[in-house]
């Protein structure tokens, strides 16, 4: 499953608990995504 796939799918579970529109839940995702992937890429780093 790709990142763009993950998104829609995490897009189509919060959109309905949120009052965001379809690009600020989408960058948000984005966001806390990438933030996850440099978290795990320093963790691997110090490995």
């Amino acid at each position: 499953m790709n990142m763009n796939s993950l998104l829609s799918v995490a897009l189509q579970m919060t959109e309905g608990e949120a009052q965001l529109n379809h690009f600020a839940l989408k960058y948000k995702l984005l966001v806390r995504s990438n933030q996850i992937a440099f978290e795990e890429l320093r963790r691997l780093k110090c490995l």
